[in-house]
Parts: C-alpha cells; sequence; structure tokens
C-alpha cells in the first residue's frame, strides 16, 4: 500500500492546478493499481478463489461458482459470468469493476455540477478505493447502487430507485438498514412535509432518535426480524448475519468520531445554510432542498448506527458503511465549499491524504481498530 498511499498523496497535490486532472490520473492510476496490486492474503484469496471457480451450466442462471465466501447468490452469479467472459483474470475483474462503478457513479450525478462528481472521487481515493476495491469488491458495486437510487430518490424517480436498491442489497446484505430507511424517508417526508426544510429536519431527527434506542433493543426483535428478511432471496445469509448483533467485538472504532460528531454537525450547517445560499449541488432549489434534506437524513442514521454499536465497530462500521461514505465523497467537499472558504478545500484535502494512515490504520497497517 506504499505506493499506492504516495499516489494518492500525489492526487491531492495535483488538484491544486486542475480537479479535471486530478480525477482523470485518479481513474486511470486506480484501474492500473487493481491490475498489479498483489494478493494481500486475507479475504483477497477468498474473493479470488470465488472469482476463478466460476463455470457454466447449461440451465439458468447459466453461470455458477465454487465459491469460498458467504456471499449473496447475485454476486456470486456476477462473479461466475465476470469469470467466463474474462477467462477467470481476478485483477483484470477488479479494474472492469472499478469503471463500472465508474460508470454508475457517472448517470447517478447527472445534472450535478461536474466539480462535485470530481470532488466525489478525489476525496473516496486514500482511503473508501481500496476498501472496496480491492480489500472487499462485494462492496463496490453494491455502494454504487444505493448512491444511484439515493440520488434517483432526489429526482423523485422512486421506481428507478428501488429496483437498484433490490439489486444492491441482493450483491450485499450490509446495506440493507440504510437503504430501508432510505425508502421509509423519502415516502414518509414526501407525504408529511413536501420536503418542507423545518418539518423534515424534525421528523429525520425523530426518526434517528427512535432508531438508536431501536438498535440497542434489537436483540429483543429477532425473530420479527428473521420473518421480515424472509423475502430476500439471500434470506438464509442475511438471517444467519443476524448474530453480529448479539456477538459484539469490543474495540473503538477511530472513524466513529466522523460518523457521530463531524458529519452530522456539518449536515446541520447545510440545512442551515440552504436558507441563504440556494443551489449547493442541483439547478433547482427544490431538487437542491431534497438532497440537502436526504443527505442530512442518511447523516443522521449513520451517527444513531455509531452511538448504538460505539462498542462494537465491526458491526458500526458495516451498517454505517452507506453512511460514511456519502459523509466523506459528499458531505466533507461540499461543506467545505458552501459552508468554510473553498481555499480550505485542496489543503484539507493533501491533510486528509498525509493523516490517512493514521486515521484508517486498519487500510494501511491492519491494525484491528474496526475500521
Amino acid at each position: 500500500m506504499d505506493d499506492f498511499y504516495f499516489f494518492t498523496i500525489f492526487i491531492a497535490l495535483l488538484s491544486f492546478g486542475s480537479r479535471k486532472l486530478s480525477f482523470v490520473f485518479s481513474i486511470v492510476g486506480v484501474f492500473i493499481f487493481l491490475s498489479i496490486l498483489p494478493d494481500t492474503g486475507f479475504d483477497y484469496s477468498r474473493y479470488e478463489a470465488t472469482f476463478e471457480g466460476g463455470y457454466l451450466i447449461d440451465s439458468f442462471p447459466f453461470f455458477k461458482t465454487h465459491s469460498t465466501i458467504d456471499a449473496e447468490p447475485l454476486y456470486l452469479w456476477y462473479n461466475a459470468f465476470m469469470s467466463f467472459v474474462l477467462n477467470k483474470n481476478f485483477q483484470l475483474f477488479l479494474s472492469f469493476n472499478f469503471l463500472v462503478c465508474v460508470f454508475i457513479s457517472k448517470i447517478a450525478f447527472k445534472e450535478v455540477s461536474i466539480t462535485n462528481f470530481y470532488l466525489f472521487w478525489i476525496f473516496l481515493l486514500p482511503v473508501i478505493i481500496p476498501t472496496i476495491f480491492y480489500y472487499s469488491p462485494r462492496s463496490s458495486i453494491s455502494f454504487f447502487l444505493i448512491l444511484f437510487a439515493f440520488m434517483k430518490f432526489i429526482r423523485g424517480n422512486y421506481v428507478l430507485a428501488i429496483l437498484a436498491i433490490l439489486a444492491g442489497i441482493s450483491i450485499h446484505s450490509q446495506f440493507l438498514l440504510i437503504s430501508a430507511l432510505l425508502i421509509f424517508t423519502y415516502f414518509f417526508l414526501n407525504f408529511k412535509s413536501k420536503f418542507q426544510l423545518d418539518s423534515s429536519k424534525r421528523y429525520i431527527i425523530i426518526i434517528a432518535a427512535s432508531l438508536t434506542v431501536l438498535l440497542i433493543f434489537i436483540n429483543y426483535f429477532s425473530s420479527v426480524l428473521v420473518s421480515l428478511l424472509s423475502f430476500l432471496p439471500s434470506a438464509d445469509l442475511a438471517t444467519a448475519k443476524l448474530h453480529y448483533f448479539e456477538t459484539a467485538r469490543e474495540g473503538f472504532r477511530v472513524t466513529s468520531i466522523l460518523s457521530i460528531i463531524v458529519y452530522p454537525l456539518l449536515a446541520y450547517k447545510l440545512v442551515l445554510n440552504i436558507k441563504e445560499q440556494k443551489l449547493l449541488m442541483f439547478k433547482t432549489e427544490y431538487l437542491d432542498r431534497v438532497f440537502i434534506i436526504m443527505l442530512f437524513a442518511v447523516i443522521c442514521y449513520g451517527a444513531s448506527i455509531n452511538i448504538a454499536y460505539f462498542n462494537n465497530p465491526h458491526l458500526a462500521g458495516r451498517l454505517s458503511r452507506f453512511s460514511d461514505y456519502i459523509g466523506m465523497g459528499i458531505l466533507l467537499p461540499l461543506s467545505l465549499i458552501r459552508i468554510y472558504n473553498k481555499k480550505l478545500l485542496n489543503p484539507v484535502l493533501v491533510l486528509l491524504v498525509i493523516l490517512s494512515p493514521i486515521i484508517f490504520g486498519t487500510l494501511y497497517h491492519n491494525v484491528d481498530w474496526g475500521l
């Protein structure tokens, strides 16, 4: 990871001159790194074995794999299909999967300022990109499908949003909770407040507080959860993972400080800021308002999860992954531009990149902090 670390510093410094050029170099660089980085010896080996175990069958769904990981059926099928297409070249698969996610994100950011799109990828670079594309590729395409759904909800295209969510959670069920909250929040706020700012803000805070209490006492509702999860194609796997709620891995998640304190404060300031400065992200006042409200909701739910599972970093990190990534890729750069002096954007990015091995120890040094 040393070479990748210095590459991220180079990209951060390059952003002082041109964000577009930084973005292009990021995409090309990550594609190359994924093609050449060696086996990590951890989950990488299991993902690689699952990919290389793909084979063609005569009947539907036509592709299967000898899986060495506990993964959802749709992800296993995706692996088997790509294994057949790419002749079992796992590193090429990682690179191709990365480009697929870039394409999905470009569609998701349609009608959004291209600068925000560039910054999204640049801020994801030091930590999130190697996490979801190198160490845990199952989290990559599922995350971007949920991101696509998030953006489609903002535009009111809830049918396509729900379809994307179904695909996303069928690839990785760790996004099930935040997906359910997204669906509920969109329809509830659309019905109760028509996305009026003040009333929506109050509802979100109430929902987030209720979520914290519910998660703390979730063990008492395990039978209800099993029934609710039974509709999923990966119901057996999802219910098997309920043990995470009961068997806590004690520890402290360093990045929970971001999830519980920093991101919620920034999101709340954006909610206040939209009254004074319109068009933070989209081209119309209404879409901008819906975006800020939904972003505030996602960040608050991430804080609720981290508060409820403060002593269970492994579970907190899994369940709040979407909100944490949105916080880093969208909320942080947007806040620096709109709330604070936009001249701080590049220095903060450089500082974040330099401090990444300290803040995100698990990624760079394999320290078991549950990050």
